[in-house]
């Protein structure tokens, strides 16, 4: 069995000479050349069959087929044996000192034992001059040791980056390229348009709570809260005993993000809020909660 480890190739395989079987390792570079001996890891009387290899970051793991005693003469005891290889027990060089050895270490000047490596081509994320998932030739924000330029669009590949609105994001990563009011990363404005280009249209803030101004359970009070909308003078309430929405609710409205609601549910009762902005423009109720579709509350009139 063949696992690439970034930088090179793990091996493992079952020798046979005679009647003895013994599972082998050794490391290979990347023209499948020995970097170090051979190591064996089984040893009469016990045999082997039929290897398998995986690389977990620094550390090989291999697993195989172990034949022990025959049992009344007729047929073995078979069972799965399983063995870890750390690299720098293999090959002995290990300049960072993060017990990753030569050749597997994919930083072998930066500690790093984790072997993180985001984008996948072999350079581990602590010393990659250019972290690019994309593999478009940016780099990937939130990388600082990155020293290329970095990628307007990190999850999609766009060699071109380009950026009509000169927004900081690219135009196939947005919604509306021709709007700088308009990109994922922008707050959702009451202005008629898709700001945070999630489908939906000038829908309230996700982060309505009963805990405001720094509150924490158990002191949360009755004061239904939410972050206010640019541009919103208005705000509509719905509660419900429903999640759907489809039975009798209450709907108030209020000037400021938040509401006084004095209900207080019983035991075995649970209610249920939604809000949106309604001045000078209506916005959308959002997704509905176990779907991305658009939320349609029935028990309005």
């Amino acid at each position: 069995m063949l696992a690439w480890n970034g930088s090179g190739f793990g091996l493992s395989w079952v020798d046979k000479d005679g009647s003895e079987s013994r599972v082998m390792f050794t490391n290979l570079d990347s023209t499948m050349q020995d970097v170090a001996d051979s190591v064996r890891l089984t040893y009469p009387p016990w045999s082997a069959h039929s290897t398998s290899l995986v690389w977990a970051g620094g550390v090989y793991g291999i697993a195989w087929e172990h034949e022990g005693e025959w049992l009344g003469g007729f047929s073995p005891d078979l069972d799965v044996r399983f063995a870890r290889i750390v690299c720098g027990c293999l090959s002995g060089a290990d300049p960072d000192n993060d017990n990753i050895g030569l050749p597997c270490d994919n930083c072998p000047d930066d500690a790093n034992t984790d072997q993180a490596d985001v984008d996948r081509d072999g350079i581990g994320d602590v010393c990659d001059p250019c972290t690019d998932r994309d593999r478009d030739g940016f780099g990937d924000p939130g990388y600082p040791q990155n020293e290329c330029d970095l990628d307007n669009c990190p999850e999609i590949q766009n060699p071109e980056q380009t950026d009509v609105d000169q927004d900081g994001f690219g135009l196939d990563c947005e919604c509306d390229d021709n709007e700088p009011a308009v990109n994922p990363g922008h707050p959702e404005y009451n202005d008629e348009l898709d700001n945070d280009c999630d489908g939906f249209i000038d829908e309230g803030a996700d982060d309505a709570s009963f805990c405001c101004d720094d509150e924490a359970p158990p002191d949360c009070t009755s004061l239904f809260c939410w972050s206010p909308q640019v541009g919103a003078t208005m705000y509509q309430v719905i509660r419900s005993d429903s999640r759907r929405f489809n039975l009798d609710c209450e709907s108030v409205f209020t000037e400021q993000a938040e509401w006084f609601d004095p209900t207080v549910p019983g035991a075995a009762e649970v209610l249920y809020y939604l809000h949106r902005p309604t001045e000078p423009l209506a916005g959308s109720w959002g997704p509905q909660s176990k779907n991305p579709y658009e939320r349609d509350p029935l028990c309005l009139p």
